[in-house]
């Protein structure tokens, strides 16, 4: 079951620097993709920072949308990720191929993944061209995280949850533990 999280700790969604499954909508046109270069930015307002590449499909619909959402699997979605971000959306339905369910926006259009264990969305703030990727900043307007798996940080060994993790071209490996390290 998921539940609602206070927009001041959606960083810690990210801070781990976790992979994400990005659904990005407009019109009747929805794509999912992965991103792994993200993260946030400022806690109040909550901020994250996406690269995504300038020539992708999910590109073009944030671009026109000005939403998107961050969706976080764990490691039983790891060929989905590896798909999902391996293929263009302009070619194939990435949504019907992977399987994955989608969930009407609470705050916006885009969709999220039911399948991940949170699910943030956002509004485009600002996109900056680079070379070939754009660095899209986006404030989060709602989150939702699976309860089992998230209290005020991942419950991860509690709970025996693997994030996900891209250590480059074919390669992921996963997050193993969380440790409250006390101050000084």
């Amino acid at each position: 079951m998921k539940k609602s999280v206070p927009l001041n700790i959606v960083n810690r969604i990210f801070n781990l620097g976790n992979v994400q499954l990005v659904t990005s909508a407009y019109g009747d046109k929805v794509n999912i993709s992965t991103v792994a270069w993200l993260t946030p930015v400022e806690k109040e307002p909550p901020y994250v920072i996406v690269a995504v590449d300038k020539n992708s499909y999910s590109f073009q619909l944030i671009e026109k949308s000005g939403e998107f959402v961050l969706n976080t699997p764990t490691a039983n979605l790891i060929e989905i990720v590896k798909f999902v971000g391996s293929v263009s959306g302009r070619n194939i339905d990435k949504v019907k191929e992977s399987g994955l369910t989608l969930v009407n926006g609470k705050t916006i259009q885009t969709p999220s993944i039911l399948e991940c264990v949170a699910n943030v969305e956002f509004i485009v703030k600002s996109i900056v061209p680079l070379e070939t990727h754009a660095i899209i900043m986006g404030l989060a307007r709602h989150a939702e995280v699976d309860e089992e798996f998230f209290s005020d940080h991942w419950l991860l060994e509690e709970k025996e949850i693997y994030l996900v993790h891209h250590a480059g071209s074919n390669f992921f490996c996963t997050t193993k533990f969380l440790t409250k390290v006390k101050s000084r």
